[in-house]
C-alpha cells in the first residue's frame, strides 16, 4: 500500500475505487487512523475489502476478498503492518 499526491491510496499499484478516513483521535491525528478502502474489480478479477488500521504506532491490515454469492464461505486476512523503504 502507497499513498499518492492526489489523496487516494495505491494498493500494488492499482488505485482503489472507494476511501473513507475516519480519525480515532483527534481530527487530523495521522497516528490514530482508520481507512476502508474497496478495489472493484482488481487486476485479478475479484472484489477486495480493505481495513487500514493505525492506533498507538502500530498499524494493521484486515482483506476481505467480497463475495459474489450470499452463500460463499468468507475469506478474510489479517497482516500485522511494518514500513518499508
Amino acid at each position: 500500500m502507497t499513498g499518492n499526491d492526489d489523496g487516494w491510496v495505491r494498493v500494488n499499484g492499482e488505485k482503489v475505487t472507494s476511501q473513507k478516513v475516519r480519525y480515532l483521535g483527534k481530527q487530523g491525528d495521522e497516528a490514530n487512523t482508520q481507512y476502508n478502502m474497496d478495489l472493484m474489480p482488481s487486476r485479478d478479477g475479484n472484489m477486495y475489502g480493505f481495513e487500514f488500521i493505525k492506533r498507538d504506532g502500530k498499524a494493521w491490515l484486515n482483506v476481505e476478498l467480497l463475495r459474489t454469492r450470499i452463500d460463499a464461505p468468507r475469506v478474510i486476512g489479517t497482516y500485522d503492518c511494518v514500513k518499508i523503504k
